[in-house]
């Protein structure tokens, strides 16, 4: 199961890395620029990055195999991004990194727009590309811009979309 590592952002440098790098390194420090990540807290950093890890791997696992279930449960993916959202106590901290914000709404954008285009309607809307374009695209990691269903185009219909 490829389940990726938990990313973090260096608030000295900026950089981002896996939180596997933290586990691994167990120096507690930036594995990009070396300043201390939590001054003093290195062992608890290195426990909760290790716990955290291990949890989604778990979670990931589990609801993976109740997906799978046959019969007539229904996960509600809501729910769990829900807690994560709410729990976590992520508004406190990106309300004081607005440059941060912006990141994370645009990546949580994509993720919704690769939900949305699961809908027939939807996915009839998207305009087809040319193989050049789809080609350069490619070539140069461009993702497509979607259609984003709006009432402005009647073809759509309107879909949930994350505050913003």
């Amino acid at each position: 199961m490829a389940v990726t590592s938990i990313d973090a952002r260096c608030r000295h440098c900026r950089q981002d890395f896996h939180l596997s790098e933290v586990r691994d390194e167990r120096r507690g420090t930036c594995p990009h620029c070396g300043s201390p990540l939590t001054p003093d807290r290195t062992d608890k950093l290195i426990h909760d990055a290790t716990a955290a890890d291990a949890a989604l791997h778990h979670l990931v696992r589990a609801l993976r195999s109740m997906n799978h279930l046959p019969g007539n449960v229904a996960l509600r993916p809501h729910t769990v991004l829900r807690n994560l959202f709410e729990e976590v106590g992520w508004k406190h901290y990106l309300a004081q990194d607005p440059e941060l914000l912006q990141e994370e709404l645009c990546e949580l954008r994509w993720l919704l727009v690769g939900w949305e285009l699961l809908d027939p309607i939807v996915a009839a809307a998207q305009p087809h590309q040319t193989w050049r374009r789809r080609a350069v695209d490619w070539m140069t990691g461009r993702r497509p811009a979607p259609v984003i269903p709006t009432p402005a185009n009647p073809d759509v219909r309107p879909t949930h979309h994350w505050p913003a």
